[in-house]
């Protein structure tokens, strides 16, 4: 028996394993969640796959930047939208591995920092690797380190970069997109200071963008500053207060 969700198509009992069809199924999932529709069944698609079937579908960087950070910004919402309260220690939201996917069990760190930053230590600035490695980050992780993810994972705090949906084949000009919209929204410049002023993301991560100096020429490549200045660095203080949404 076929059931048709949406666009896609779903064998019961059995996902279908195209790479097209696990792209667009985190999609589908983060859309439905999004615009408050029925999930479920997307969410049990996705389960359904297999350690192997994940691994052999997603073979490109492109295919797994878009499917990682569909996943991440997905499960998140949906944790959000059932035990909100777990947000108020954030050390464990992040580290509890409740994301099922080829067998595993995995957090949003999982993700976020083994997957998608290539098995890169949450602490120490992004200078440094975590000195255990896991199989499935292995397996699963990115070939190299992209720094436009910083600006398209949201983990449903007020300073987070909104929320988009990622396909393999526009996924470099929609991260484009996403890191020149977060960065000029949030940068301001101080002239009496002599300064500009970033989000803390940067800070956290300034490793990612070759530090400080990284991280100014960055701004200065994007237009987001003039190119011929002299700021001194600032990080703004980051809002983790809670999307609204997930306390209604």
């Amino acid at each position: 028996m076929t059931v048709i969700i949406g666009m896609l198509s779903i064998t019961s009992g059995i996902a279908q394993h195209s790479t097209t069809y696990l792209n667009d199924l985190s999609a589908d999932l983060l859309y439905a969640i999004k615009v408050n529709q029925p999930y479920e069944e997307f969410k049990e698609a996705l389960e359904a796959h297999s350690y192997e079937a994940i691994s052999d579908s997603l073979q490109s960087d492109a295919q797994k930047k878009a499917f990682w950070i569909n996943v991440y910004n997905a499960y998140t919402q949906i944790r959000l939208g059932k035990e909100p309260q777990t947000y108020s220690n954030r050390y464990r939201f992040f580290k509890k591995d409740f994301i099922s996917l080829g067998g595993k069990e995995l957090s949003l760190n999982d993700i976020e920092h083994r997957i998608l930053r290539r098995q890169h230590a949450l602490f120490g600035g992004g200078y440094f690797r975590n000195l255990f490695k896991k199989k499935f980050a292995n397996d699963w992780q990115v070939d190299s380190l992209d720094t436009r993810i910083h600006f398209a994972l949201n983990c449903g705090a007020a300073s987070c970069p909104p929320i988009a949906f990622y396909e393999p084949e526009t996924i470099d000009k929609d991260l484009d997109a996403a890191r020149l919209a977060y960065l000029s929204s949030e940068t301001t410049v101080d002239t009496a200071e002599n300064a500009v002023r970033v989000p803390k993301i940067l800070s956290w991560y300034r490793g990612d963008f070759g530090g400080k100096k990284g991280v100014l020429q960055l701004l200065k490549d994007l237009e987001v500053i003039e190119k011929d200045n002299s700021y001194k660095l600032k990080f703004k203080d980051y809002n983790w207060e809670i999307e609204e949404k997930y306390l209604e």
